[in-house]
């Protein structure tokens, strides 16, 4: 399961910024692993971007929850996603900085795996099997911040959720299961 959410202009300009707690950043693809130093920022619309996306490892708090979060450029407005990361351990980051009319807009997409084929994620373990009658539910708390302090307070809330653990930024794309 992949939970896709997907936001465009006003949030997403030049400038805005992706925030998360996340332990480790690994890019899906070649062309990802070029940008992965500039992960969290997001460009100006440009015509034939070439899509980047970057697999995700968050960290959770106390409580095994995790928060992440898309603001503008200046700070003032954003979208805050929290979710519990036992029953939705990756993340994906889409960027899809491409010209307005080719489709300028970003995925924060938490899940029970990454957007590789289901072979590759059955091998990699990421491909979660219920039994028969059994069931799984998934919550995610959507908030919108419409002022730079309830943005910074976001902000502070999820730099606690990372503490002092710092992020492992792989510049290969992650390695395919065996």
């Amino acid at each position: 399961m992949i939970y896709h959410s997907n936001f465009g202009p006003t949030l997403l300009e030049q400038g805005a910024r992706f925030v998360g707690a996340v332990q480790r950043v690994a890019p899906f693809n070649a062309n990802a692993a070029r940008a992965v130093k500039t992960w969290t920022e997001y460009a100006a619309p440009t015509k034939g971007f070439i899509e980047q996306v970057y697999c995700l490892f968050p960290l959770a708090d106390t409580q095994g929850r995790t928060t992440i979060m898309l603001h503008n450029h200046a700070a003032t407005q954003a979208v805050s996603m929290s979710y519990r990361t036992n029953d939705l351990p990756y993340l994906t980051l889409w960027k899809n900085t491409a010209a307005m009319e080719e489709g300028y807009v970003t995925g924060l997409e938490p899940g029970t795996g990454f957007p590789f084929n289901r072979s590759f994620e059955r091998k990699a373990g990421r491909v979660p099997k219920l039994k028969p009658g059994e069931v799984r539910e998934f919550t995610i708390t959507y908030k919108v911040h419409d002022s730079q302090q309830s943005v910074s307070e976001m902000k502070g809330k999820i730099a606690e959720i990372q503490g002092r653990r710092g992020v492992q930024l792989d510049e290969e794309p992650l390695p395919k299961p065996l």
